[in-house]
């Protein structure tokens, strides 16, 4: 028994660090911390290539814009504008079809 109540509270101890540590990342993630770059080598170096001798005021501005980007990427309203996107395009080209059937049969 007593074995069996370590055994729980050892399970429950562990289970909460985990969510606790799941609720830091993720709200560091938010705030704009310093989380981890999905690097893409390739890529990296051809833009490295095609950026050659910025001013530090456009470096200043890059960075700037993109922390509000990462910012505004890491919100609902985000994911939601992105869906109302994809409904309003999938829902034009609906249209454009409808339209062409139209033409045809008149």
């Amino acid at each position: 028994m007593i074995l069996e109540l370590i055994v729980a509270t050892e399970a429950s101890v562990l289970s909460a660090s985990w969510i606790r540590r799941s609720r830091m990342r993720r709200q560091q993630i938010l705030l704009g911390g310093s989380t981890s770059e999905t690097n893409l080598p390739f890529l990296d170096q051809y833009l490295r290539q095609q950026t050659t001798s910025p001013t530090r005021l456009q470096v200043f501005a890059a960075q700037k814009l993109a922390a509000v980007c990462r910012h505004v990427v890491h919100t609902q309203a985000f994911e939601l504008l992105v869906l109302k996107l994809i409904q309003s395009a999938s829902r034009r080209s609906r249209l454009e079809s409808e339209i062409s059937k139209v033409e045809v049969i008149l």
